[in-house]
């Protein structure tokens, strides 16, 4: 089934081409390979341990990966924790949950 549905420049464009054009036109503004991707820092054996016992707890998803994605995911928890400010209103101050926090915000781009 071939529609015509508009004429531009004298030509006529199907859906599909238009679909075509459209998807080549968002495409190029994809963001390349070549952007700089922030390091992931360096934690301790304790941190590990710590971070990993806290999410553990609370996230079957964190529990199923492999060891060495669990220290890639820590290290970005961790990073994300230290590039954010964590405001407790109405709670006590508590590391934790600013640990689970920032471990649903690595879940959802791991």
């Amino acid at each position: 089934m071939n529609i015509r549905c508009l004429y531009l420049n004298h030509e006529p464009y199907t859906m599909q081409s238009i679909f075509q054009r459209l998807n080549s036109f968002f495409s190029r503004a994809a963001i390349s390979d070549s952007t700089p991707q922030p390091e992931e820092a360096e934690i301790d054996d304790n941190t590990l341990k710590n971070y990993s016992f806290v999410i553990g707890s609370l996230f079957t998803y964190f529990n199923d990966l492999p060891q060495e994605a669990k220290r890639r995911f820590v290290k970005r928890t961790h990073q994300f924790m230290k590039n954010k400010k964590f405001h407790f209103i109405g709670l006590e101050k508590n590391q934790d949950i600013a640990i689970l926090v920032s471990s649903s915000a690595i879940q959802v781009t791991f």
